[in-house]
């Protein structure tokens, strides 16, 4: 059977079937698919955060939708954006937000110290849950994937940790403002 864009946004939205971080990192599968991060309470976040959730966002507590895809949902999602083992913007974003300073990283990149990086892991575990959705087998490019699943699905929710299709009176500008001078280090040529 074929993931519809509305069994998306139905299974996005229900709270049910998330899993914990340790599930997600114990049993993430290796398939393509979108993914979605959902905080347990929102109000841990900064109060424009906590605003943009409850009267812009789609639904209150799913703070970040992304695809995997060439890459699986174990690499992208577990790997990346959960476990900071690659280049992931969200867990990039979320540090900046609870106010860790970033270094220099490689390439264009930046990275937080070892010290400020153990506090985000250690709060992604403890406040986050994910749920994933696998993409049909071999029926799409990743462009079609794309943008059959992604980019609508975050312009309908509008999720915070996202700004990219979601439109520009409409993305959360305190997640961008906080972010952007750490991503101004990773610019930084030696």
């Amino acid at each position: 059977m074929c993931l519809s864009f509305n069994d998306l946004v139905k299974g996005v939205s229900n709270n049910k079937n998330y899993l914990s971080v340790e599930e997600a990192i114990r049993d993430a599968p290796n398939y393509c698919g979108v993914y979605s991060i959902r905080i347990n309470d929102i109000n841990l976040f900064p109060e424009e955060i906590v605003m943009h959730q409850k009267e812009i966002a789609e639904c209150e507590n799913v703070i970040y939708i992304g695809m995997a895809n060439p890459s699986t949902i174990n690499k992208r999602l577990v790997m990346q954006d959960l476990q900071n083992t690659g280049a992931a913007i969200f867990f990039r974003k979320l540090g900046s937000v609870l106010g860790k300073v970033a270094i220099l990283g490689s390439g264009k990149n930046y990275k937080f110290e070892i010290s400020g990086r153990e506090d985000i892991l250690n709060w992604i575990k403890e406040n986050l849950k994910v749920r994933y959705f696998k993409y049909p087998a071999n029926k799409f490019t990743t462009g079609e994937l794309h943008n059959l699943y992604e980019v609508p699905s975050i312009a309908y929710f509008k999720p915070a940790f996202n700004d990219n299709h979601v439109p520009r009176d409409l993305f959360c500008r305190f997640v961008k403002n906080v972010h952007l001078p750490n991503y101004r280090i990773g610019k930084t040529i030696i």
